[in-house]
């Protein structure tokens, strides 16, 4: 519900020109503005993605579908883009779902369902909103460094101010160990 004070703002904004704005408000008034209308928005994102469900309109999907990006090696073999928002498949709040349900869930490998890519969106979610450790184990040492790469890329492709909210208190998690002797 929009308060009078933001009411009374839309209706003094609605179809005024910038050069209306510019003779009404002053260049720090309006920077003042636009970062108080940016951070409303930004807390409604970050709501939103905060959830715990298994939607997408809210948790992770959301936060997967519309806020961060995935990335896309053989782009070009595909014809797709590089980076792109993760998929909307009917079959991902099924999955989150168990995610949410299950202390410990066993999910069997398929190239064609994404399901590395939605265990590393379950853990960098809960990691990030929750301060949660989550375990993902994979077949061998390669796969694993593959996830933890998903799980970087995911958090590197948030908006500027998610990443402000939201540090690293490390990068050393995100890089290659030293090399084996």
């Amino acid at each position: 519900m929009k308060t009078l004070a933001i009411q009374e703002l839309i209706k003094q904004l609605r179809g005024a020109t910038p050069k209306d704005l510019i003779e009404q408000f002053g260049e720090g008034e309006l920077r003042e503005l636009h970062e108080s209308l940016a951070s409303i928005e930004h807390d409604k994102i970050d709501e939103l993605c905060s959830q715990q469900v298994a939607s997408f309109t809210a948790g992770p999907l959301y936060w997967a579908t519309t806020v961060t990006m995935t990335e896309n090696p053989k782009y070009l073999q595909q014809g797709l883009p590089f980076k792109a928002h993760f998929p909307k498949k009917n079959y991902f709040p099924v999955l989150f779902e168990a995610f949410f349900k299950s202390k410990r869930l066993f999910v069997p490998k398929s190239r064609e369902t994404l399901t590395s890519w939605s265990s590393c969106i379950y853990a960098t979610h809960q990691s990030q909103w929750h301060k949660a450790e989550v375990v993902v184990q994979t077949a061998n040492e390669e796969k694993a460094k593959r996830l933890v790469e998903y799980c970087r890329i995911l958090y590197a492709n948030q908006p500027d101010w998610m990443r402000q909210r939201y540090p690293l208190k490390s990068d050393a998690a995100l890089s290659d160990p030293a090399p084996k002797n």
